[in-house]
């Protein structure tokens, strides 16, 4: 099975939330995410995915929060060829901007081979 990665390199504002989103190139499983968050983000930058309109990560109220982090996240969820795929950052920082990376791995469902039999 083949892999896919849509890569999302978003900066933030302070004081804002930004999203971006992205069609799913291959029908199959949106395998994982890695979450790259600099340092001094602590609890001052959350980020979000979500497939159409149901948040996929994290499965809690508020987004990711990290400090110098570089985490993959496991998400096995069903997608479909040309499904948007949105990440969102939002940014509690009152002063400073910051940028964040998420890279989300899709995985191709493998196709079914078809025998003709005459």
């Amino acid at each position: 099975m083949a892999s896919r990665h849509l890569v999302y390199r978003i900066t933030c504002p302070a004081l804002t939330a930004v999203s971006k989103t992205e069609s799913a190139s291959v029908s199959g499983v949106i395998k994982s995410a890695y979450v790259h968050m600099p340092k001094n983000t602590a609890s001052l930058v959350e980020v979000e995915i979500w497939l159409g309109t149901e948040k996929i990560l994290p499965d809690t109220r508020t987004g990711i929060v990290g400090d110098d982090m570089r985490e993959r996240f496991s998400i096995g969820k069903p997608c479909n060829i040309g499904d948007d795929i949105k990440v969102i950052v939002k940014n509690h920082d009152n002063t400073y901007e910051h940028t964040i990376v998420v890279i989300v791995e899709l995985e191709e469902t493998e196709r079914g081979r078809v025998v003709v039999v005459r």
